[in-house]
C-alpha cells in the first residue's frame, strides 16, 4: 500500500517581481507560464496523480496554477486557499493546518512559492529549514508521511521533478 503523500508544486512563470502596476500578491502567470502549467498538469495526469485536495496560496500566480492543475486533473472542486502558503507564513502554523487536513485527505497538492515551499519540505524531512534544494517554477516534489506522525523531521523525501523532466 502506498504511503500518504504531500506534493509541493511551485507556481508557474509569472510577471516579474516589481513590474509596474502589480502588487506582489497580484502578479499573474505569463502566457508562457500558463502554457507550461498546462503541460505540467497533463504530465501529472499521465502519472495518475489524483489529489484529494489542492491547497494553494491565494496569491494570483499560485491560485491560477492550482486552478489550471485542478481543471486538468478534474479536481477543480477540491481547491482550497490558505494564507499559510504565502511566502511569509510560519511553518508550524502550516503544519497544524495539514495535520487537520490529513485526517480526511491522504494525497494533498500544496501550491505556493519559493523559498517557502522548499523550506517547508526541509522542515518536514529534517526538522529545520536548512536542507535546501531548488524547486523550479512549475516543478513538483513528493514527500511521504505517516498519518500518525506528520511532524517536523518525521517525513521522507520521495522525489523532485523539474519541469524539463515532466514536459516532453
Amino acid at each position: 500500500m502506498n504511503k500518504p503523500a504531500l506534493y509541493f508544486l511551485r507556481h508557474g512563470i509569472a510577471v516579474e517581481r516589481g513590474a509596474p502596476g502589480y502588487k506582489e500578491n497580484e502578479r499573474p502567470l505569463t502566457s508562457k507560464g500558463i502554457k507550461e502549467v498546462k503541460k505540467i498538469a497533463k504530465a501529472l495526469k499521465r502519472m495518475k496523480l489524483r489529489p484529494d485536495l489542492i491547497l494553494t496560496s491565494p496569491y494570483l500566480r499560485a491560485a491560477h496554477t492550482a486552478e489550471i492543475t485542478g481543471k486538468i486533473l478534474k479536481k477543480k472542486k477540491h481547491i482550497r486557499y490558505s494564507l499559510n502558503l504565502t511566502p511569509s507564513a510560519k511553518f508550524p502554523v502550516l503544519l497544524k493546518e495539514l495535520q487537520k487536513l490529513t485526517k480526511k485527505n491522504t494525497e494533498i497538492f500544496l501550491v505556493g512559492h519559493e523559498p517557502h515551499l522548499s523550506g517547508f519540505v526541509s522542515y518536514l524531512i529534517s526538522g529545520d529549514s536548512k536542507a535546501r534544494f531548488i524547486l523550479k517554477k512549475s516543478g513538483i516534489c513528493k514527500v511521504v508521511y505517516d498519518p500518525q506522525k506528520l511532524l517536523p523531521g518525521k517525513c521522507s523525501f520521495a522525489w523532485l521533478l523539474p519541469p524539463s523532466l515532466l514536459i516532453s
